[in-house]
């Protein structure tokens, strides 16, 4: 280990931090006895030795940070860093590579319940291009983040590391929705690709699968669109996961609890929705992170991922958290 990846690893186990509270908790503490010991005669050795012991508790202190958390859950063990591995420099004139990323389609629908619509479509499609080969995708949250903020596609593209970025908006008047996306190569500044759809809503799936392809092609790469069972049958059904998606990607403990109503009522629509066990499975994780208990919580996690899974084996996302869950409830504490 060098002495950069050194320090790197001291600020990823928080050794500073416990450094700088433990030396301002030991001086406070020090000051006080320093005051209130001589009160009630106690011998000037047992100050002494009193701050003899902060002073040797440091180091201690330091040791236990590195091996250790201390968490709102309890003291766990702090995971070792995964190795990195190797990446070769390799001139982008002669990878094959592509990258993008997909920006939240702009809602212009009227009514108050905006949004939903244009950042499900865009994540539908954002998944769609993650499966294509030699494309990098950028993540979703790294993507989303740019929303509503005034940024050029030149400093998204810069931020995220891409070569691409597509954006859009929606616009839904009842059974009918109209959608424009554009495709840009952001280092050259040219539009690869732009087209503006309108199609009845029960058309959705296959507009979504249009506008991949057609990504796929301007990016001259090569992608089979095979329809799956993790869509779902009714688009009462698939309207309700994507307001049950939109509530999943927020933070708050409502916003949550409000997307698995809506996920519960698109399975009540199709039981055999798949994508809809999913985010069953994802909300309850991110309320395990702070507002459920984690081990009551991540059943409810597991038991939605093997769902999806048992409708729909090919559900990437689902094995991912049915993976997590393992970790957490089956993690054998006689072998760590």
């Amino acid at each position: 280990m060098n002495a950069k990846t050194f320090f790197a690893e001291l600020k990823r186990r928080k050794v500073y931090s416990v450094a700088i509270a433990y030396l301002v908790g030991g001086w406070a503490f020090a000051q006080g006895i320093a005051q209130v010991l001589p009160v009630f005669d106690t011998p000037i050795w047992v100050v002494r030795l009193l701050v003899v012991l902060i002073v040797l508790g440091f180091p201690v202190a330091l040791t236990l940070s590195w091996f250790f958390d201390f968490t709102r859950y309890g003291i766990v063990r702090t995971p070792d860093r995964a190795p990195q591995p190797r990446i070769d420099a390799v001139d982008r004139s002669v990878s094959q590579e592509k990258s993008i990323a997909v920006l939240p389609f702009k809602d212009l629908s009227a009514g108050p319940e905006r949004d939903y619509l244009g950042e499900g479509i865009a994540e539908e499609i954002l998944t769609a291009l993650s499966k294509v080969d030699n494309l990098r995708v950028a993540a979703r949250r790294s993507s989303f983040w740019f929303k509503d903020r005034d940024a050029e596609l030149s400093e998204v593209a810069s931020k995220l590391s891409v070569e691409h970025v597509l954006e859009g908006s929606i616009r839904r008047d009842g059974n009918r929705i109209r959608v424009t996306a554009e495709l840009t190569e952001c280092c050259k500044g040219f539009t690869l690709w732009s087209e503006t759809f309108e199609r009845e809503f029960q058309g959705i799936f296959a507009l979504q699968d249009e506008i991949t392809c057609a990504i796929v092609d301007a990016l001259k790469l090569k992608l089979e669109i095979t329809p799956t069972t993790t869509r779902a049958r009714s688009m009462e059904a698939y309207d309700l996961y994507l307001r049950g998606l939109f509530l999943s990607d927020k933070s708050s403990e409502e916003a949550l609890r409000k997307s698995l109503g809506f996920f519960e009522s698109a399975l009540d629509k199709d039981p055999r929705f798949a994508r809809a066990w999913t985010g069953i499975a994802k909300s309850w994780l991110w309320l395990a992170d702070g507002y459920v208990e984690p081990l009551e919580a991540y059943s409810k996690v597991r038991e939605a991922a093997a769902n999806a899974i048992n409708i729909d084996d090919s559900e990437a996302e689902a094995h991912v958290y049915l993976a997590e869950t393992k970790r957490i409830l089956d993690w054998d504490l006689s072998k760590d």
